[in-house]
């Protein structure tokens, strides 16, 4: 079985366990398992996509916000790659287009960051 699907394999079960623990009000180890889930996943998109090794994967440990960073830039440098083909101008315009988006999605995630989850509220109410 390749790393990726592996990865994407625990992922899927750590969320179904994490479910679970949440209908039943088990909050923090919900929130524990829904976090192992979300790293899994992102190196599990990281090495399908190459954009990382198994060994880069254990170095960068619960770091995964690396990888995610890496996704990103490399889905856009695609894009970019794929708009040099058509003329400069419509190339220009494209690009303002898309750093413009660029610098909305990431003051939206900052922003979202920032805000208590519903999980994290409730863990901090039986806390």
């Amino acid at each position: 079985m390749n790393p990726h699907t592996l990865l994407l394999e625990m992922t899927k079960s750590n969320l179904e366990v994490s479910k679970t623990l949440l209908s039943n009000k088990h909050y923090p180890q919900a929130i524990f398992l829904f976090e192992q889930a979300v790293e899994k996943g992102v190196k599990s998109i990281g090495l399908w996509m190459n954009i990382v090794t198994e060994e880069e994967c254990k170095e960068i440990g619960h770091k995964t916000w690396n990888i995610l960073k890496l996704i990103v830039k490399r889905v856009f440098e695609e894009i970019l790659t794929d708009l040099q083909k058509i003329s400069r101008e419509q190339y220009h315009l494209k690009q303002i287009e898309l750093r413009s988006i660029t610098q909305k999605l990431h003051k939206e995630m900052l922003e979202e960051a920032k805000k208590p989850s519903i999980l994290r509220r409730r863990a901090g109410k039986i806390a």
